[in-house]
């Protein structure tokens, strides 16, 4: 552990603990648990390097939380130390996180079901709607939006097309010429958490589900993390139209009906989550010196699977449990609601 950075931050920080807590699987490295001297426990996280979090100037950061502090939401916030909640040594930051305890609802006897999943994140996405207006102008001069531009965008498609046939590269291309004047209104309206995933929301002992891992809040629009869930979770068509009604009732929004703008932003981040496991298949391809297998379209060879096992389990798990659901829902999502925003 004498190389772990984190560990050598709470070292230099004073945070004089007793014992490492071994983290769960989640985390690739950045979390540590820590359990102090006096039997307490705190999370240590090293901000990821794509964070936006890194892009904004420290004291920025800062006054962010700051804010977030003073208002009543579903989040886990990081501690204030020594006046601050983001810390930095050297090219790297670090927060600490309070011990909630409770359960991890990604467990899967603690699994939640779609529907309780999409009630949080209108929860979630309405409470973040309502910060004041300076804060979210303060975070858009430092470019803390999701990066998304018409190169950006057609970069992950053709990164995602992996996954992807010819019909649904062309769709999604379509979407993008849509893509009217007023899409940096639309599409930047409101901080966001960024990663909603089921393993990040938990709930501590008798009391509401909370959301963790803040470090990848982003300005995007109330639909970007709706759209990757229903997506993520594979939402088929049963449960799409209902679950979307059960979304907009929730946020109770006034701002108007979805329109391409917040659309092709939404699939933006999609086509990012699919672009990220092709770079990981590409990564674990060139470990193990094997051509990187055709993982979207049809059933990998046997060869594949025992080469990208010892290379990548997880990437693996991706591959052949994950995506094959997220990529059946990306396509039903994309040509039901393209029709619906024209």
């Amino acid at each position: 552990m004498q190389d772990d950075a984190i560990l050598q931050f709470a070292n230099g920080f004073g945070l004089q603990y007793a014992s490492v807590i071994s983290p769960p699987a989640w985390g690739q490295g950045k979390v540590r648990f820590l359990q102090l001297q006096d039997g307490s426990k705190l999370v240590v996280k090293e901000v990821a390097a794509a964070s936006a979090l890194q892009r904004l100037p420290l004291n920025v950061a800062n006054e962010l939380f700051d804010v977030l502090h003073q208002h009543p939401l579903h989040l886990c916030l990081p501690n204030e130390i020594n006046g601050a909640y983001v810390h930095e040594e050297g090219p790297r930051r670090f927060m600490v996180f309070p011990w909630l305890g409770g359960d991890v609802p990604a467990a899967p006897q603690w699994s939640l079901s779609l529907e309780e999943h999409v009630k949080f994140i209108a929860t979630m996405n309405k409470e973040l709607a309502s910060l004041p207006e300076i804060l979210l102008r303060a975070l858009k001069a430092f470019s803390f939006e999701v990066p998304f531009s018409s190169k950006a965008y057609r970069q992950r498609l053709s990164e995602a097309s992996l996954f992807l046939d010819d019909e649904l590269c062309s769709e999604c291309d379509q979407l993008l010429k849509r893509r009217t004047s007023s899409w940096e209104r639309d599409c930047f309206s409101q901080l966001t958490h960024g990663d909603l995933q089921t393993s990040n929301i938990v709930r501590p002992l008798g009391e509401k589900l909370i959301a963790i891992d803040v470090d990848n809040f982003t300005i995007a629009n109330r639909y970007s993390d709706f759209i990757f869930i229903l997506a993520s979770r594979g939402a088929d068509e049963s449960e799409f139209f209902r679950l979307s009604s059960l979304y907009e009732d929730l946020y109770d929004s006034s701002g108007g009906s979805l329109n391409s703008n917040q659309l092709t932003l939404a699939f933006h981040v999609c086509l990012g989550y699919m672009a990220t496991i092709v770079q990981r298949l590409k990564s674990a391809s060139l470990k193990a010196g094997r051509s990187l297998p055709d993982a979207g379209l049809g059933p990998m060879q046997e060869n594949d699977l025992d080469w990208m096992r010892d290379a990548d389990p997880s990437c693996l798990d991706s591959v052949l449990i994950h995506m094959p659901r997220f990529r059946q829902a990306f396509a039903f999502l994309l040509r039901e609601y393209a029709v619906e925003s024209q």
